[in-house]
């Protein structure tokens, strides 16, 4: 049974990944991912990463080209996806976000894109956790909470946009936030009796600015107090 890859970019970021020029496959040269855990007993996993070389020959992805069919969508944020189908199954590898774009002239030989994409853990580093106190949840369920703070690039026709008709009838084309929907987590064993409650820093003087956790962070505090191992999965139905 041959098994067959698909790599694609949602350049449009309307989730559908099968747009005109979406499938990038027959033009990549080289791809190398991974997906976290470098080392035997790392408790928290590093952020996904991949990178991939594409031919360029006809200046599709250079971002200055006005004449590309993707002029003003060779940006960073678009999200990627590997996929591969058997026939019967299709599993999907590798999910996250194009992050820097770097193109190589090739005067002398073959014009290539590397392009350079990672997961979602920087948009978790970079929120800084509001939550209220926690009571009496279990700790996935508390990091199901962490994960409704950060912002993670969506579809445009999944986000809500004041006034924008098509963005903003909820329960028609705008829904309440639900991380089942690009999140799967292991039902925890412990239940908190209290969380969130040390995840303000005191900056000393009452004066002072008091700082809170990142999301990433405060997900690493819930995940010890299992004494387990934190490994997020993104996903996209």
């Amino acid at each position: 049974m041959t098994t067959a890859f698909t790599i694609s970019i949602d350049w449009d970021r309307n989730n559908s990944f099968t747009d005109t020029y979406d499938d990038v496959t027959a033009r990549v040269m080289q791809v190398n991912w991974f997906l976290g855990m470098r080392q035997p007993w790392q408790d928290k996993a590093d952020n996904t990463m991949l990178a991939l070389t594409v031919r360029n020959d006809d200046r599709r992805y250079a971002s200055e080209n006005v004449t590309s069919p993707l002029f003003g969508k060779v940006v960073p944020q678009r999200p990627v996806r590997i996929q591969s189908s058997d026939g019967t199954t299709t599993r999907t590898h590798w999910v996250g976000w194009v992050e820097a774009i770097k193109p190589a002239v090739g005067r002398f030989g073959e014009r290539t894109v590397q392009l350079l994409a990672s997961g979602v853990m920087p948009f978790y580093q970079n929120t800084e956790t509001k939550l209220p106190l926690q009571q009496n949840k279990r700790t996935d369920e508390v990091i199901a909470e962490l994960i409704k703070e950060v912002v993670i690039p969506p579809a445009l026709s999944q986000a809500w946009v004041l006034g924008r008709v098509g963005n903003s009838e909820v329960g028609t084309s705008t829904y309440l936030a639900d991380t089942s929907s690009y999140s799967v987590l292991e039902a925890g064993k412990l239940t908190l009796g209290m969380a969130a409650d040390n995840w303000v820093i005191d900056g000393g003087g009452s004066d002072a600015k008091k700082t809170s956790f990142d999301v990433y962070r405060a997900i690493g505090d819930i995940t010890a107090s299992e004494g387990g191992m934190e490994i997020d999965t993104i996903s996209w139905n």
